[in-house]
């Protein structure tokens, strides 16, 4: 109640108006049926207009309720125009003044009624608006958008009542200003979705297509956020007929070329507008690409004129390479990232399929899809591993450990993940089938770089996306293997050449293309960075298939710089100093370690490493991440204390050394590229060639990966890394063994075969050839002119000491398996006669001890008759039975105790020697009574049970 009707209170007159009205306004209260409501009406509308000469209403705010009320839409027309009848008694009552302070307490029963009215009440509704309303002029703002919801539902094309409301609304917005009119009209646009059509076309009707959209900057309106707000939103309604009008005004009112609208401004409409190719509607297709493509709705060539291009098509590609396409490239980023959701009542699963549906829409246009493919591929994969991580939780699981058959079993049995695969498979397989494997290989050649250089300039498709560093990009990649790398058993049919060209040419030329990015800049990578593409590289190795073809061969001028020439001379650069010598930890000195000199004789030139950018060099030399990497990059593993960590073990424990685990999928990796690249050869055509290792063996050289290799072996200090690294070359040589076996089978059968013609492959039968990376005339080599083998053998045999008990079982299978592999069984076995009859007593009791270790843990290898590894440890078990005749006790009953240990059942020691392996150097002829010693300890173990 304000001032006026407190001092109105005083009269008795008003006081008796006051109560008629309070009376009327209980008819509303009794009311059961809609006739009661138009008798309320009439006798309120009595009471008002006996008292029309005060010019207050009072109690407002309930007749206002009341009124409002009374225009609900499910109530016949009758009581419409009685409520409509009061409220033209109340504004001439009150007066315009009075009229714009209470605007909101009888404008909230008026606005709604238009879009629900009868035919008969439209034109009474429409002349209040035009009577009371427009002349408020400017004091109507704090209502325009309410007045503009409730008006605009009158556009209704080919509707009695069109032009009225058209021209009602053109004195509106010249009562109120252009600007504020358009700010209220974009408000209603945004809010309500009923008015959106009508509000779009009136827009369109009121903008001069000969001018500018300079010209006609009060369209936008006060408030730019708001009308790109609502434009976007519109651009995405349910309607076709909305969406079609919005683009027709986005095509008009936002060119690329022009700068009424900000950069991002620009991105969120394209964003919201890309949505429209879902619905494969070709009126809305249409408008959409004339928009990139810098068109009209009508075909017509628009942009600045000294830009415009004579020919359609060079017009098209000239505008959107120069003004559209980076735009369309963030707006398809930033739908893949998820900031631009596609409606508001959309789920979840169809918000993150949207994406890549979007992307394979936009492909069927030349001009557009695959033009940005280039630059939101690497998004796209992102977001679909993030997807598919933040579903399942694929963070939490370790690398190293991920069983990757299990995970295809779960992102298959996942609804949501399931559904994504899908989706993407549809769009992977709409490329060309080289194109996704080349796209990859050039992105890990760009992550190299960047590690080397990380102020150098992104690949395309970098744009508004976080920098990739290598080890994300292996687990995308790893990720994509999983899912899309190869078509289904279902597709397998129909796609069957493409199939095979995949796994035959693309995943192996993707495979070279890395281990040259690899080798290229292995000095700037870390541990992690390594192990995780190493292990990359073995799995794309066990998905590819033999060639049909000869290896790949890097072709000329895209050899990288670490993969050098192997016929180059080797430098002394790498030759270990004295003072390198001295920095290494000293080992015990009952054995003494070789060094890289003791491993090659005297009298033979000594192979050293090649120039810092060998790649193999440089793995096995490399070690540390980090700051370690930075300050020494070239320093051996075997020049650095055994009790120093890598950077990243200091920061995060690990189960194994980093180095450890690099080595370890680099073992892998290097197996499987043996195993998985065969050539195949018609099986008349078998001739062996000699290859380029053998023609350099034949000068003296060995290669210089396999001289680090050998320095790897024998000069590490850590043994876990020294034991992957004698694995590595031991597996090498079984394998060179093993090839040379079945090659001088095979030259056998084909000398004593009559048939010598040659043959193509499709004119019989294939043979495959294996060609391992050493070969025959290189073991040899090592053999005869290096003491290779036997300091391994000393390494190993030093492992077997009580102080590292924990390497025992490793040694020993080394051990073991270097006994089988070497070129002579004396090799092993005189390193362990050696200290077995040392005249020193400690290091010969010790020695004992080793023995005992080594012979129980080789008794339970895993070794069956048809293993290939049936080497003993004849002699030095002689060795030690002839021990038991020694005078001293201690020795002899250390001996008793070996011998008393390795009775079983069935098993005697010397039921395992043959005698040609008893020599002269073993057993002293005077001593050959010891013969008779096993069947002694046999007694004797019996009398003491």
């Amino acid at each position: 109640m304000n001032a006026e009707e407190v001092e109105l209170l005083s009269d008795s007159k008003y006081r008796n108006y006051v109560a008629a009205v309070d009376k009327a306004l209980k008819n509303f209260e009794y009311s059961s049926e809609w006739a009661d409501l138009i008798s309320a009406l009439g006798k309120l509308n009595k009471v008002l207009q006996n008292n029309a000469k005060y010019q207050v209403v009072p109690k407002k705010l309930t007749i206002g309720k009341r009124l409002a009320q009374c225009l609900h839409p499910a109530l016949p027309s009758g009581v419409h125009r009685k409520a409509l009848e009061t409220y033209e008694i109340i504004f001439k009552i009150i007066g315009s003044k009075r009229l714009a302070k209470d605007l909101f307490l009888y404008s909230a029963g008026l606005f709604p009624l238009l879009s629900n009215a009868a035919m008969s009440v439209k034109p009474v509704l429409l002349g209040l608006y035009e009577t009371y309303y427009l002349p408020l002029g400017k004091t109507l703002k704090p209502g325009l958008q309410g007045l503009l919801t409730g008006v605009l539902p009158g556009l209704e094309e080919g509707s009695e009542y069109y032009d009225r409301t058209n021209t009602l609304l053109e004195k509106v917005a010249a009562a109120v200003e252009q600007s504020a009119f358009y700010s209220a009209l974009w408000g209603s646009i945004l809010t309500s979705p009923a008015v959106r059509l009508p509000g779009v076309s009136f827009v369109l009707l009121h903008l001069h297509r000969k001018l500018s959209m300079e010209d006609q900057l009060y369209v936008m309106g006060n408030d730019i956020e708001l009308m790109v707000e609502a434009v976007s939103t519109s651009v995405q309604d349910s309607s076709v007929l909305v969406q079609r009008s919005t683009l027709d005004l986005i095509l008009f009112c936002f060119p690329f070329h022009m700068s009424q609208a900000t950069r991002p401004d620009m991105i969120r409409i394209l964003s919201a507008a890309l949505h429209v190719v879902l619905r494969r509607d070709m009126s809305l297709n249409r408008r959409l690409y004339a928009w990139l493509l810098g068109f009209d709705n009508n075909g017509v060539i628009v942009g600045p004129r000294s830009t415009r291009q004579s020919k359609p098509e060079e017009h098209a590609s000239h505008y959107f390479n120069n003004y559209s396409k980076d735009m369309l490239v963030q707006a398809m980023v930033g739908i893949l990232q998820g900031k631009a959701r596609g409606g508001e009542e959309e789920s979840v699963l169809m918000h993150d399929l949207k994406p890549f549906r979007i992307l394979i829409s936009l492909l069927d246009k030349p001009e557009l899809g695959p033009a940005i493919l280039e630059d939101v591929l690497i998004e796209v994969f992102r977001t679909l591993y993030t997807q598919c991580q933040t579903e399942l939780d694929l963070q939490s699981q370790n690398p190293f450990s991920k069983d990757h058959t299990h995970l295809s079993s779960k992102l298959r049995e996942n609804k949501k993940t399931a559904e994504l695969i899908k989706t993407a498979n549809l769009l992977f397989n709409s490329f060309e089938p080289y194109y996704m494997w080349d796209y990859i290989s050039r992105w890990f050649e760009e992550c190299c770089r960047r590690s080397m250089n990380t102020g150098a300039p992104v690949l395309a498709g970098a744009i508004d996306c976080p920098e990739l560093s290598l080890v994300e990009f292996c687990q995308l990649v790893d990720f994509l293997l999983d899912i899309v790398s190869l078509p289904t058993r279902s597709m397998r049919v129909i796609c069957q050449e493409t199939y095979i060209e995949i796994q035959t040419e693309h995943l192996p030329q993707l495979l070279l293309r890395m281990v040259a990015a690899l080798t290229a800049h292995l000095q700037v990578l870390g541990l992690g960075e390594l192990t995780h593409c190493l292990r990359l590289c073995s799995k794309i190795l066990s998905k590819v298939q033999p060639p049909l073809v000869s290896p790949l061969v890097v072709p000329p001028g895209s050899q990288a710089p670490g993969i050098s020439n192997p016929t180059t001379a080797p430098s002394h650069s790498a030759v270990q100093t004295p003072k390198d010598k001295e920095a290494r930890q000293t080992p015990p000195s009952t054995l003494e370690l070789p060094t890289r000199a003791d491993i090659f004789e005297e009298g033979e030139s000594l192979p050293s490493a090649r120039s810092p950018e060998s790649g193999f060099t440089d793995f096995v030399q490399y070690q540390g991440d980090g700051e370690e990497a930075e300050g020494t990059p070239n320093a051996s593993p075997a020049l650095k204390p055994s009790g120093r960590s890598t950077g990243l073990s200091q920061t995060k424990p690990l189960d194994k050394p980093i180095m450890q685990c690099c080595l370890e999928h680099f073992q892998l990796f290097l197996s499987r590229l043996i195993t998985l690249f065969p050539v195949y050869i018609a099986e008349g055509n078998l001739k062996p060639s000699a290859s380029q290792d053998e023609l350099n063996n034949d000068k003296g050289w060995l290669p210089i990966w396999l001289q680090n290799l050998m320095d790897a072996c024998c000069l590490a200090t850590d043994f876990c890394f020294q034991g992957v690294a004698i694995s590595l070359l031991m597996d090498l040589v079984g394998l060179t063994q093993s090839v040379a076996m079945v090659a001088a089978e095979s030259v056998a059968s084909g000398c004593s075969s009559e048939s010598t013609q040659t043959m193509s492959p499709s004119q019989g039968r294939v043979a495959v050839v294996i060609r391992p990376p050493l070969t025959q005339g290189i073991l040899e080599y090592i053999a005869d002119k290096t003491n290779f083998f036997k300091s391994v053998a000393l390494i190993l045999w030093e492992q077997l000491s009580e102080a590292t008990p924990q390497h025992h079982q490793r040694s020993v299978e080394l051990f073991y398996q270097l006994h089988n592999l070497v070129p002579s069984s004396s090799i092993c076995e005189d390193v362990i006669s050696k200290q077995l009859m040392h005249r020193d007593k400690s290091i010969r009791l010790e020695a004992h001890v080793k023995f005992s270790i080594l012979w129980h843990l080789t008794r339970d290898l895993n070794t069956t008759k048809s293993s290939p590894f049936n080497r003993t440890f004849d002699r030095s078990l002689l060795i030690m039975m002839d021990s038991l005749c020694y005078w001293d006790p201690c020795t002899s009953a250390n001996h008793f105790c070996f011998f008393c240990c390795t009775q079983k059942p069935t098993e005697c020691p010397f039921r395992e020697c043959r005698p040609s392996a008893i020599g002269p150097e073993c057993v002293h002829p005077q001593r050959s009574r010891t013969l008779l010693i096993p069947y002694t300890i046999e007694t004797l173990a019996s009398q003491k049970m």
